[in-house]
């Protein structure tokens, strides 16, 4: 879930928004911390001074692992029509997409609640 857009935010919050367990010790300086922020490393304090609010509304990065698979789906001829042979490659971890009753590929995180309105990935 994002920080919160204005008012009180404390390091704790952050480092919780980071991946950290609430409670442990942490500074500005971590580097899960930098990264919701944006803040490169290596930077000194007296060269570049940080705020609580440089925080606001941030959230932590959403990772996808992603391995793509592929089918083929053969589709006789007719009369009138030449046999076709389609094939797809990537992800698709639905059996309501297309090629239908078809998975293939997969995908270590499909839904994070802060990115795409919570909505699923189900194909790519």
């Amino acid at each position: 879930m994002a920080l919160p857009a204005s008012g009180t935010i404390s390091l704790d919050q952050i480092h919780v928004e980071a991946g950290g367990t609430s409670g442990t010790t942490c500074t500005m300086e971590d580097a899960d911390i930098r990264d919701i922020g944006d803040f490169p490393a290596n930077t000194a304090s007296s060269r570049y001074t940080r705020h609580f609010s440089d925080w606001y509304g941030k959230k932590a990065k959403w990772i996808i692992t992603m391995t793509t698979g592929q089918t083929t789906v053969n589709t006789a001829g007719s009369d009138y029509v030449a046999a076709n042979t389609e094939r797809y490659r990537g992800y698709n971890g639905s059996s309501g997409t297309r090629p239908s009753g078809t998975t293939y590929g997969s995908l270590n995180d499909y839904q994070d609640a802060d990115y795409l309105n919570n909505k699923k990935i189900l194909s790519l």
